[in-house]
């Protein structure tokens, strides 16, 4: 029996996750060498002919974003009523992956540091992004920033992923009420459902910083209180005691990353990879994360694996 599908021009090859917004699958398509990530959303998101016109519209925009540290969205559209996203695919691990293959162990600070920064030149990017044909800078947001979508390559490459959810200048909710992102990584002014800026996108970036450092997020799930609870009035604990030897100055990067009023935190991106920088240079060590936690290179999964979806999380 041939397990292979067609989806117009793709041949879709193995599913590698699914989620709340769609299923994910490396595919091939015709006239093109190299793999793809394919992306279909579900039905039930993209019945809805606002939800679905606003959502192949942020794509078109995701797809003109072109940096190197940026996942691109190669194509998008609409086939058998369907609508798609193909983006680039990227052979290597999630940071995700990469903070639990270390685990009961702390991960080096050095890489931590040089992939929150190399983010941190993709979000600059984005956040700067002006369109190449009216000249107007679009105030892009990512909005989903999380470890599932932070990519390393085996080249050593950080990419972010998942930008077909970019925000250009709506809110942060859909026509069908679904809030974009997950919890856990979401600004205080995100779950309030506020118009949002690129402070937004620094906070997410805080908590995976956090969380790497740390070898835990600032807002797990506890008893009686909620993760959203937690991220709008808990501090987060103190990363020090759970990072020994950790920088003042690099505490101070990431409180205030994780600053519950966004007036508080930095307001660009090339700022905080600059300190990221220079607290590298300062203990010198290697960039690079052991090799032995990287996925091995099989190009997806052997079985697919469930996906975050673009849907809070409790």
């Amino acid at each position: 029996m041939n397990d292979v599908q067609r989806f117009g021009p793709y041949r879709v090859l193995r599913d590698i996750g699914e989620g709340g917004m769609g299923r994910v699958s490396l595919a091939e398509r015709e006239g093109w060498e190299e793999p793809v990530v394919l992306k279909r959303i579900h039905s039930e998101h993209a019945a809805d002919i606002r939800f679905r016109r606003r959502l192949l519209r942020e794509a078109e925009v995701a797809a003109g974003l072109h940096h190197l540290n940026v996942v691109r969205v190669l194509e998008t559209g609409v086939i058998d009523d369907q609508v798609y996203l193909s983006m680039e695919y990227v052979a290597g691990s999630s940071l995700a992956h990469i903070h639990a293959a270390s685990r009961p162990e702390l991960l080096p600070p050095g890489p931590i540091l040089d992939a929150i920064a190399q983010a941190c030149d993709g979000l600059a990017y984005v956040h700067r992004f002006v369109n190449p044909e009216s000249g107007k800078w679009m105030e892009l947001i990512h909005r989903d920033v999380s470890l599932d979508n932070l990519l390393l390559s085996y080249t050593g490459t950080v990419k972010i992923a998942d930008f077909g959810i970019v925000k250009t200048s709506e809110g942060t909710q859909t026509t069908s009420g679904v809030v974009m992102g997950k919890l856990a990584y979401m600004s205080p002014e995100q779950i309030r459902d506020e118009v949002l800026d690129e402070r937004a996108d620094l906070y997410s970036l805080g908590v995976c910083l956090y969380e790497l450092l740390a070898g835990r997020r600032p807002f797990p799930i506890q008893r009686g209180r909620s993760v959203m609870e937690s991220v709008l009035y808990d501090a987060p604990p103190p990363l020090t005691p759970q990072r020994p030897g950790i920088s003042a100055s690099l505490v101070s990067l990431v409180e205030a990353l994780l600053a519950k009023d966004r007036k508080g935190r930095p307001t660009e991106a090339t700022a905080v990879a600059k300190e990221l920088r220079e607290e590298l240079a300062r203990l010198g060590e290697s960039p690079l994360f052991p090799s032995r936690l990287m996925e091995p290179p099989t190009g997806v999964p052997e079985k697919p694996r469930r996906l975050r979806p673009a849907l809070p999380q409790p």
